[in-house]
């Protein structure tokens, strides 16, 4: 297998072999073996497939590998779920049934109007005559697998799409085949990460938006269907001018400037009344007011106003006006405000057409002059047109300190690969307020996952990484590079084991230890240097309690995993098996 002092263990009894090489290399029919203590033991079997309590092997409904799994155990009832991922679909193993219930499926398309194009002297494409491929959702760059067609099947990459057609890129070809039968194109993904977060799964695919799982329903976009809501922008700020009661659409304001159908508003923001809301159709009555698609939940109220009608003497207390309506006992009014009979009096009682106030008027109003009488009880609320700011996508997550992390984002339609962003402690749908923020970390090289160590975040890059700890307000966290020349390659390669030794597959090629350094160097030249670059991501690794381990799944020579590496007391083991994820899970 290599140049290397290298055999296989044909028996498993304990200390047949005590010079134990630096590295063994396992065949297939003799995998059930481990080094434990400086000795040979048996291994407990394991399979590179999901086996049901009958040990039988099952396939997910898509017929995808599966390339993830979360096990998940949900605090209220401990009650443990199994969920796995594939490139099209998250599934949860129902042992009840030992049946896969589907919980989320990639944007996709089921249609009989789709047809497909092969074109001699250009891209080919894939048409629907029903226009629905952006509505779907598909966007360029998107990796798609087609199926039920009778001559292209398979996987493509779009290079731009319009409602109707599909472009493929230059070096996807097709077969011309019309439209008539039921044909599906679903997006896929390479990788997922997943964490249990407040009793729930989040998963991201830097595909997708970031989504949200409990037990009681599908995968969800986390925060809203839009995506992160995680900043706005605020214009046409104007007040509420007349009352505008609860249980009603209509917000009656002073200006209808720069609004129009499905602005969203928000109503007395940071106040005790604030709510939001959204412009209907025909919703702008100009200059008056604004209806909008739901009721307010508050009332909203304005400063009760109303003239002098009847002349009113100076050195007695009760001013004639032409409405009461709106005005409250030991409610301040102005009177005439900013003429020259400009007073202010507190109301002591009410009549019909009358205020009587707790001391005499300074001035005579009279009935010709008509003075304005202005009250001082209506909140006046503000009303805002706002703008929201949504991060999208995500290519990396952790917790930390009770904190969700997001690392490598799109947001607002820009790729922030330097940036991480965090949630409020301990709210996974609010990033808006609270403790939410964001960082960019370090320079020009992207975020490539995380990793935990000695209690501190470690944020890994492409040629770099850096430890982060929590600071509080108003910073959250600081952080503080620690290497500027090595760097991670894949997010599913970072590992601790049991005594909290952080592992990764760094920048130069080699599995390192964040503390020791490179650990590979007896597995460099005949195991690792033959992982291509394009399939780098696919390593997958896992800690096994079991057996104190630190396994690596890796494609050696090929576009899939195919061995599997093995690092215990400073020796590697060597196992040839084809596992494209880690998991575990008992009935």
């Amino acid at each position: 297998m290599m140049d290397k002092e290298s055999f296989g263990i044909f028996s498993p009894v304990s200390g047949i072999q005590k010079n134990i090489p630096i590295i063994l290399a396992l065949t297939p029919d003799n995998r059930n073996v481990l080094l434990k203590d400086g000795k040979i033991l048996r291994r407990k079997m394991r399979e590179a497939t999901l086996l049901d309590d009958d040990s039988v092997k099952v396939q997910t409904p898509d017929a995808n590998p599966i390339i993830h799994y979360h096990t998940f155990t949900r605090r209220s009832d401990g009650s443990e779920y199994l969920l796995v991922f594939t490139k099209a679909h998250i599934y949860h193993w129902n042992p009840s049934t030992k049946a896969f219930d589907t919980k989320w499926t990639h944007r996709n398309i089921v249609a009989s109007t789709i047809s497909f194009t092969h074109n001699a002297e250009s891209a080919d494409t894939i048409n629907d005559s029903e226009s629905g491929f952006v509505t779907a959702g598909f966007v360029v760059g998107d990796k798609i697998t087609v199926t039920g067609t009778t001559n292209n099947n398979g996987d493509y990459t779009i290079d731009s799409v319009v409602a109707g057609t599909i472009t493929l890129i230059s070096t996807d070809d097709l077969t011309t085949e019309v439209a008539g039968v039921e044909f599906t194109i679903v997006a896929d993904c390479k990788n997922w990460e997943t964490v249990s977060y407040n009793d729930k799964v989040i998963a991201t695919n830097n595909v997708d938006k970031v989504l949200v799982w409990d037990p009681t329903s599908n995968f969800e976009a986390l925060d809203t269907t839009s995506g992160i809501e995680y900043s706005r922008g605020y214009s046409n700020k104007t007040n509420v001018d007349e009352t505008s009661a609860k249980e009603q659409p209509i917000l009656k304001i002073k200006s209808t400037s720069g609004y129009s159908v499905d602005d969203k508003v928000i109503i007395d923001r940071g106040g005790d009344r604030e709510e939001e809301g959204v412009v209907d159709v025909d919703g702008v009555q100009d200059g008056v007011s604004l209806t909008l698609k739901e009721d307010l939940t508050y009332d909203h109220t304005a400063d009760a106003k109303t003239t002098v009608n009847a002349d009113s003497a100076e050195g007695q207390k009760v001013l004639n006006v032409a409405s009461t309506a709106g005005f409250s006992v030991d409610e301040f009014v102005t009177i005439n405000d900013g003429g020259v009979r400009e007073e202010k009096r507190k109301i002591y009682t009410i009549q019909e057409e009358s205020l009587t106030f707790t001391v005499d008027l300074t001035y005579t109003h009279t009935q010709a002059e008509g003075d304005e009488v202005i009250g001082s009880a209506g909140t006046e609320d503000s009303v805002e047109e706002y703008a929201s700011y949504y991060l999208t996508k995500a290519k990396h997550l952790t917790v930390f300190e009770n904190f969700l992390i997001l690392g490598n984002t799109y947001e607002n339609e820009s790729y922030h690969y330097q940036r991480a962003r965090w949630n409020s402690i301990g709210e996974e749908a609010n990033w808006l307020t609270g403790s939410r923020g964001s960082m960019e970390v370090g320079q020009s090289d992207k975020i490539t996952g995380f990793g935990h160590y000695q209690g501190f975040l470690i944020i890994f890059k492409e040629s770099s990484y850096f430890k982060v700890w929590l600071v509080g307000a108003p910073f959250i966290f600081n952080k503080i590079r620690l290497s500027k020349i090595i760097g991670c390659q894949c997010s599913d390669s970072i590992v601790n084991d049991s005594k909290g030794r952080l592992y990764f597959y760094s920048s130069e090629g080699t599995f390192k230890e964040i503390s020791a350094g490179t650990i590979s160097d007896d597995i460099q030249t005949d195991i690792l240097a033959k992982i291509q670059p394009d399939y780098v991501e696919l390593i997958k690794s896992a800690f096994i309690n079991e057996t104190e381990e630190v396994m690596w799944s890796i494609p050696v020579e090929s576009d899939s995993n195919n061995l599997l590496v093995s690092f215990k007391e400073g020796k590697w083991l060597i196992i040839v098996s084809a596992v494209p994820a880690f998991g575990e899970f008992k009935e």
